[in-house]
């Protein structure tokens, strides 16, 4: 699941997705969002499907650098059913079909945008400090990050190339096993869990330590109803930076 040197999708791409698709399916133009019950929150069913794959077994795979491959100029939206059949036929859904697909469907998207209210995503809790605790195994991180639908990093200044490798393959693979989670069976969880665990031992022995929490978001405007989404914010500090941290608080 790891793409060396990727970076992991970021809440301003997201936005930009979702704000230029409209909240829509770029082929059959459903609605990618379902209202609360009296019972049961909103649901977000809407996919950020790649045009070009990062892995190398992916669909419509070629050689991209990291940031290419999250940029919202490779990504479309799509509902799960599309999701699916645009991954399964790649021969049909080539990249040049994609590519016109989300060109087109954009298109339509901000003509609807001259009479309907631009859609942003906001921050409730703006100004206030987001709470991140230590997690030291898989289960304690992905317990945090496991469903979330964007993520935003810290990490340390001046990293090594070695460094900066290991840092940036371990966010890539929270970000995947995140968006995945609420797709994974039991068996899947606790082996995404294990993979996620012996990361953090990496990390640790590399000489980093990672704290995370959650932190609420806001979808509103264009022809979306109102949605909450779960930002999962992630602080990698080096171990003697956290041990000065903790000795100058206490």
């Amino acid at each position: 699941m790891s793409r060396s040197g990727a970076v992991a999708l970021t809440t301003p791409n997201r936005k930009l997705l979702w704000g230029r698709s409209g909240g829509f399916c770029a082929i059959c133009k459903g609605l990618l969002t379902d209202d609360a019950t009296d019972l049961d929150p909103a649901v977000v069913t809407g996919m950020e499907a790649h045009i070009v794959s990062g892995r190398q077994d992916g669909p419509r795979h070629r050689a991209l650098e990291p940031e290419q491959v999250d940029a919202p100029e490779n990504l479309i939206l799509l509902c799960p059913a599309h999701h699916t059949v645009v991954d399964k036929q790649d021969s049909h859904y080539s990249e040049d079909q994609l590519r016109r697909i989300k060109r087109e469907h954009e298109q339509w998207v901000r003509q609807l945008g001259s009479y309907t209210p631009r859609a942003r995503i906001r921050d409730p809790q703006a100004g206030k400090p987001t709470i991140v605790h230590r997690v030291a195994t898989g289960g304690q991180l992905m317990g945090v990050a496991g469903g979330t639908e964007a993520m935003q990093t810290s990490q340390p200044d001046r990293l090594t190339a070695d460094e900066v490798d290991l840092l940036a393959s371990f966010l890539q693979d929270v970000s995947d096993w995140s968006e995945l989670w609420n797709e994974l069976g039991p068996g899947e969880r606790l082996r995404a869990e294990h993979a996620v665990t012996q990361e953090l031992d990496d990390l640790l022995e590399a000489g980093f330590v990672v704290y995370a929490g959650t932190r609420p978001q806001v979808l509103d405007g264009g022809v979306c109803p109102t949605m909450s989404w779960r930002l999962v914010v992630i602080l990698i500090l080096r171990a003697e930076d956290d041990e000065a941290t903790k000795a100058a608080v206490t």
